[in-house]
């Protein structure tokens, strides 16, 4: 069913970044180019893994269970799969991918920007969540990547090359 094929994805796509980080960092012996694989696989890990925990912590009906008691309130504690749609992990996930990527990558970060801004909305044309949960989850995803930057940065972890004329 949907609600068990949905409650492996985090699972699923934490293992998928974590196998693509490790292949691309065994290949990559450029700096820069490592230090942004990590950027982007752990704002994409920290969004996914966040989103789990505020799914169970503030449960709400999707509305796709329209006429069902509960739609659209807040249930704290609930472990049950169709009550987890409050923050969208697809928009948390999608936004702290495209930030991040932007981030490494600012020559594409309108693509990425734009991926992600489609695949945040995509759940609420779907009816599968709330504009308040997409909107809960883009917020979510912005500042775990935001964090991640931000703890890069203060680590001294390059994430550009230096520029020619500091050399």
């Amino acid at each position: 069913s949907l609600a068990v094929a949905s409650s492996y994805n985090p699972i699923l796509f934490v293992a998928a970044a974590g196998l693509a980080f490790l292949f691309y960092r065994l290949e990559c012996e450029d700096r820069v180019r490592g230090n942004q694989a990590l950027l982007v696989a752990l704002a994409g890990i920290g969004a996914t893994l966040a989103v789990v925990m505020l799914e169970v912590l503030f449960a709400r009906r999707d509305p796709s269970h329209v006429g069902q008691d509960s739609v659209g309130q807040f249930m704290f504690l609930a472990s049950d799969p169709a009550l987890q749609s409050f923050p969208s992990g697809i928009a948390a996930t999608s936004i702290a991918l495209a930030a991040s990527y932007g981030t490494a990558n600012p020559e594409r970060a309108r693509d990425a920007w734009a991926l992600g801004v489609m695949l945040a909305v995509s759940p609420v044309i779907a009816c599968v969540c709330f504009l308040s949960d997409a909107l809960a989850g883009a917020a979510l995803g912005f500042a775990i990547s935001d964090a991640c930057r931000r703890g890069f940065r203060s680590l001294g972890m390059p994430l550009t090359a230096p520029s020619e004329g500091s050399k």
